[in-house]
């Protein structure tokens, strides 16, 4: 097995020489047999020098290694250089080789300041123009509502319940009930707003933070699922919008009212740090939080407010958006949807109070996220003509670049199948879409495209990953 990732990683880093060489000829010195230096030129010259790599003794092996060679010299840059170059699926295979290799990698690739800099740029790369690995769950709950991080994958629910699934599976790792039934018996169950078992989400490092149609807000420490606190502070109306990040909760009720909560690794774990409604704020549709601005999407408009002092948080601009549906900031950029109140989505400078951009006007779109410089925003499920709704992502810094038109934006559209007229809920990580859809009358099916799997792409073709676009051989 050893011998064979060893093959896999040196066919990786030929193709890389091959892929990054300096004019037309190429000579790959590498291996010294004693008396000669292979000159390798051709698919069987790469044959016969894998044979001599396995038939060879560890000590022969070792003492012509070329990254031995290349230490010998004081050259481990060169390493660095060889393996930046490599794919993360190549990148991925290198690691097994030996733990030399594995050493290596980790400490000059993904751990050192150049190497996460090309690494990020590898991956902004796989969402732009590489095929996803599409992996498909269902559960066995009414999941609706969905909030995501690299290690999991939250499922907000129709049926009092959230539920902890794991990020490569789907398997149920928690469920939490979200109020007690005598709370739902005091809701209307008919209310056009908020279902009174509906559960929203969001989660950070310690804890998981979950609202109902009933407006009850419980704060649970994600290691132990303990409940940390469990309060209706917005009254027993919908909570629609709902932020954890870092040590802040902000949650954001129907009437309009805004909760701000803190997080503490003493007693108490949560502090409710204010509770105020901004003369003339109607109800609160969604939210997001940076630590130290909010975004409140409202009926009418767009706020920001300024978090520095919790106890009295304080507004500082508001943009006429209209009906805000969902919302997102990354200060001091704001977009939003609005569903069939609102076509489109919209971009904003929040500090200017200027709209910057507004794209897919024909379009009924509902929910928007953006994670590092992606934006992804989803359709609506039933109010549009296309039978499969889509999912757009887009480049935020084109989206805020004036100087870039709109027709010459990028995008990519992701088809979002479903079985009937639900609407797709999504969530971004920082290598994965994810989204939620109806499956049947009783669950749920999770969809993931993932952009930095190990099962994107199939082996080399070894007839023909040496040959040139015109199948000749270059390499002499």
């Amino acid at each position: 097995q050893t011998c064979a990732l060893r093959s896999q990683a040196y066919n990786c880093l030929i193709h890389f020489y091959k892929r990054n060489k300096q004019g037309n000829n190429f000579v790959l010195k590498k291996y010294k047999k004693k008396r000669l230096i292979k000159m390798v030129k051709t698919k069987s010259d790469v044959e016969k020098v894998m044979e001599e790599v396995h038939n060879c003794t560890a000590e022969e092996e070792e003492s012509y290694s070329i990254f031995n060679l290349l230490e010998n010299h004081n050259l481990s840059f060169l390493k660095q250089e060889i393996f930046l170059h490599l794919d993360h699926v190549s990148l991925h295979l290198a690691r097994q080789v030996c733990q030399e290799w594995n050493t290596f990698i980790m400490a000059r690739v993904w751990g050192s300041k150049r190497g996460k800099i090309e690494v990020e740029k590898k991956l902004a790369r796989q969402w732009r123009k590489e095929e996803p690995h599409k992996r498909e769950f269902v559960i066995d709950r009414k999941g609706f509502y969905l909030a995501v991080d690299e290690k999991a994958i939250g499922l907000g629910t129709l049926d009092n319940k959230a539920v902890m699934l794991k990020v490569d599976t789907g398997e149920e790792m928690r469920n939490m009930k979200c109020q007690d039934e005598v709370v739902m018996e005091r809701m209307d169950q008919n209310n056009f707003i908020s279902e009174a078992e509906s559960v929203q989400l969001d989660l950070t490092d310690e804890v998981v933070v979950t609202v109902t149609g009933c407006g009850v807000v419980t704060v649970w420490d994600r290691e132990t699922m303990d409940m940390l606190y469990r309060e209706a502070h917005h009254g027993y109306e919908p909570v629609l919008g709902v932020r954890a990040v870092g040590d802040v909760i902000i949650t954001g009720g129907i009437n309009g009212s805004m909760a701000v909560l803190s997080l503490s690794q003493t007693m108490p774990r949560v502090r409710v740090e204010c509770l105020q409604r901004e003369e003339g704020q109607r109800s609160i549709n969604h939210l997001d939080c940076d630590t130290v601005h909010v975004l409140v999407g409202t009926d009418h408009d767009m706020r920001l407010w300024d978090l520095t002092d919790r106890t009295s948080p304080r507004m500082t601009n508001s943009v006429p958006a209209e009906h805000v549906c969902c919302c997102v900031l990354s200060y001091p950029y704001a977009a939003c949807t609005g569903l069939f109140a609102s076509y489109g989505v919209q971009v904003w400078d929040m500090v200017q109070g200027i709209q910057l951009r507004h794209i897919h006007v024909d379009l009924s779109m509902w929910v928007v996220q953006i994670k590092d410089n992606v934006l992804a925003t989803s359709m609506s499920g039933d109010m549009n003509i296309a039978s499969t709704p889509s999912i757009f992502l887009h480049d935020l810094r084109e989206l805020v670049n004036p100087n870039i038109k709109d027709k010459d934006l990028w995008s990519r559209q992701i088809m979002c199948t479903r079985e009937d007229l639900s609407d797709p809920h999504i969530a971004i990580n920082k290598t994965s879409l994810f989204a939620v859809t109806k499956k049947g009358q009783t669950g749920a099916k999770v969809t993931v495209w993932d952009f930095w799997s190990y099962n994107q792409r199939q082996e080399w073709d070894m007839d023909t990953f040496l040959n040139d676009h015109d199948g000749t051989m270059d390499m002499e």
